[in-house]
């Protein structure tokens, strides 16, 4: 008998264990891109909430005008960065495109190079190694010019239906960021009932429940996008200024790439800053070469220093799982799985953890 209540105890942790990871795939497959400007206005209202707070209560306003205020000024303030910060990004990468093609001879000297090395060291005919390789980009060339060539077919009237959402989603996230951050401040009546509400009969266990899955997604999913946000800002500024102290005319643009890579567990900047600056040291630049190493040292130092203060130990998932699921979320979702890959797996350890069966 009680091998028989172990072996339906067993089944019920696997079927709790599936229905966690389907329902949260689910949700971040079909209901997620439609409540995008919802959570995203929720954000913004809690990084505003401590300006509306101030203005309410210091200055006197209502929480109407006060929100309202906030937001617009929010909204302006984000505007007017954004565009200072696209066009010196727009400029830099109008300047890299110019010298692309300087670029392309310089690469295609090093490759022909080694191409030629390439056939003394196997003792083959001059140039066997090269005609190869170029056979082989040109056919990868025109399966690329074909795919590009039927991508971009009907492409002018995709451009106008996402202006169209752009905008929708816009105006969705500015007065959605309005109302919540109204909420915000006029929820004490509100909080009260729903305190009056969880501590029901009915509702009591299943309230508690929710209550402890949503304070371990705050503590978790909420500290590891603020932690990334802050370091991936940190981590661009500094190389960005590392690259312009350099003398490198497109320094925010690369910068801020580099900063975006230093996300990944273990690699981090160093994907593209050691072999750059081993590139430079081999080239004869050593003042460049060494100036990399040196922005390398300070981004990891930098994030040794600043990930265990900001994030802790709230996320509770190792560096191999991040890794993981960061894969896992880039295979499903695309380039957005990079963030919701370890978010669904801190939401999916924070159900699993209030299985009632365990």
């Amino acid at each position: 008998m009680r091998s028989l209540f172990l072996y339906k105890k067993q089944l019920l942790r696997a079927a709790y264990f599936i229905a966690v990871v389907g329902g949260v795939y689910l949700a971040f497959r079909y209901l997620l891109p439609l409540t995008w400007p919802f959570l995203l206005a929720y954000l913004a209202a809690m990084l505003l909430r401590p300006a509306a707070v101030f203005l309410t209560k210091k200055v006197r306003m209502s929480a109407g005008i006060s929100s309202i205020l906030t937001a617009v000024l929010f909204f302006l303030l984000l505007a007017f960065g954004g565009y200072r910060l696209c066009k010196l990004g727009l400029w830099q990468l109008g300047a890299l495109a110019s010298h692309l093609q300087a670029f392309a001879q310089t690469a295609e000297g090093t490759f022909c190079e080694l191409c030629r090395q390439a056939d003394r060291m196997l003792s083959l005919e001059q140039g066997t190694v090269l005609r190869a390789a170029k056979n082989c980009m040109e056919q990868i060339g025109k399966g690329l010019g074909s795919s590009v060539a039927g991508s971009l077919s009907g492409h002018g009237r995709k451009a106008l239906l996402w202006v169209g959402k752009a905008f929708t989603f816009l105006l969705v996230f500015f007065i959605g960021t309005v109302l919540i951050l109204r909420e915000m401040l006029c929820d004490r009546r509100r909080k009260d009932c729903a305190q009056c509400m969880g501590g029901g009969i009915c509702f009591g266990r299943l309230s508690a429940r929710l209550a402890r899955v949503r304070e371990q997604l705050t503590q978790t999913g909420l500290a590891y996008l603020k932690t990334q946000a802050t370091l991936l800002l940190i981590i661009g500024a500094i190389c960005s200024l590392g690259l312009m102290l350099l003398g490198n005319r497109y320094a925010l643009v690369v910068g801020m790439g580099i900063g975006l890579l230093d996300a990944l567990p273990a690699l981090g900047s160093g994907i593209i800053l050691v072999p750059w600056a081993i590139f430079r040291l081999l080239a004869g630049e050593y003042r460049y070469g060494v100036g990399l190493l040196v922005i390398y040292a300070i981004c990891q130092l930098t994030r040794e220093f600043l990930e265990p203060k900001l994030l802790g130990d709230r996320i509770g998932i190792r560096p191999i799982e991040t890794l993981f699921s960061m894969y896992l979320g880039l295979q499903l979702f695309g380039v957005v799985g990079f963030l919701l890959g370890p978010l669904g797996f801190v939401l999916i350890l924070a159900l699993l953890r209030q299985n009632p069966w365990n």
